[in-house]
């Protein structure tokens, strides 16, 4: 139990020192925990308590210890158009005043509201370090995961790009080999907005994408994604300020965009980006075509991101193939994630 009282109510969305306080919370906890990690996006923050992500429903609360000051703060987000028995949970709490019961206090709140809106399950996501080294980690997220009964459903780790030490000869070799697979296949680029020609493939490849990825024991199903459901997330991300790179492959012969690799960075976080889906239509294997449009991206992404140096990625253990990839164009290992469920 907490040894002090805690008070836990919505973040009110219209009150810029409470917005501001549970944005210092989530910056300072990060900077604990991950501090190799960016800061929280403002802009991001600021806008998704307006606007909510397509196919997503979020909520917010802050938790006020007795003295009055933001301790804490938890982010449910419940899908809207698939996967409606699941929710996401993050519930944050300042590292000094962590180990006092204030974490559980989130946690109950968030099943308890979960329950009486039909969710049976609550996934998490906590870094931790490699067993075989890495860069240090808090125990404690994953020990907290671990004392609420959550099963690590789905480990993953975190590599990184330093562009600092690309092996550009390297890369260039690896392209070359691609290239020379991928015959009968052209490449084509954009921003932030899908082209319209494309656009019913891409929602495809996107919708596909859990069925192809790994998923160890997560309960999770295919995300119903159509042009609407793609339209409507360019649009977010662009309210967001969230820039992103997008190469993918094209099938001469039908005209189809059968391959695609995006990558992605915050309206404020210059130097790091996110690698998003790579992904290739099971019919068109073979073809080098994801190596292709993963370096060809990240090249785009390099011209296209002034002052870029990081790029992190997830995998999956057993993920062997996209692993040897990423590791041949010079991604390394630094923490260990895992991905916790539980039925509530």
């Amino acid at each position: 139990m907490p040894t002090a009282t805690l008070t836990i109510s919505s973040l009110r969305a219209d009150d810029p020192a409470e917005v501001e306080a549970a944005l210092q919370v989530q910056a300072i906890a990060r900077a604990h925990d991950v501090p190799d990690f960016p800061p929280p996006c403002r802009r991001a923050f600021e806008t998704g308590l307006r606007f909510p992500w397509p196919g997503e429903e979020t909520h917010w609360w802050v938790a006020r210890a007795s003295g009055g000051g933001i301790v804490g703060c938890l982010e449910v987000q419940m899908p809207t158009l698939d996967n409606l028995e699941n929710a996401w949970v993050a519930a944050t709490v300042l590292p000094e005043h962590r180990r006092q019961g204030f974490g559980r206090a989130l946690y109950d709140h968030a099943t308890a509201f979960l329950r009486e809106r039909g969710r049976r399950r609550v996934m998490a996501f906590t870094g931790e370090t490699l067993p075989d080294g890495g860069e240090p980690r808090d125990p404690g997220p994953t020990a907290f995961a671990r004392a609420l009964g959550m099963t690590s459903a789905l480990p993953e780790v975190r590599r990184r790009l330093d562009l600092a030490t690309l092996d550009r000869a390297g890369l260039d070799g690896m392209l070359a080999h691609a290239r020379a697979a991928a015959t009968g296949y052209s490449l084509v680029r954009w921003g932030g907005v899908t082209p319209e020609e494309y656009l019913a493939d891409v929602a495809y490849l996107d919708g596909d994408f859990l069925n192809q990825a790994p998923l160890g024991d997560l309960a999770l199903e295919a995300e119903k994604v159509d042009a609407a459901r793609i339209r409507a997330t360019d649009a977010a991300r662009m309210r967001t300020g969230r820039v992103v790179v997008n190469t993918a492959a094209v099938h001469d012969a039908t005209g189809d965009l059968v391959a695609w690799s995006a990558l992605s960075r915050s309206a404020t976080h210059v130097e790091h980006a996110g690698q998003g889906i790579t992904l290739v239509h099971p019919a068109h294997r073979g073809h080098r075509l994801g190596l292709l449009t993963k370096i060809e991206n990240l090249n785009y992404g390099i011209a296209e991101l002034p002052g870029l140096r990081y790029i992190d990625t997830w995998n999956a253990s057993v993920n062997a193939h996209m692993i040897a990839i990423n590791e041949q164009m010079g991604f390394r290992a630094v923490d260990l994630w895992h991905n916790w469920q539980v039925e509530i």
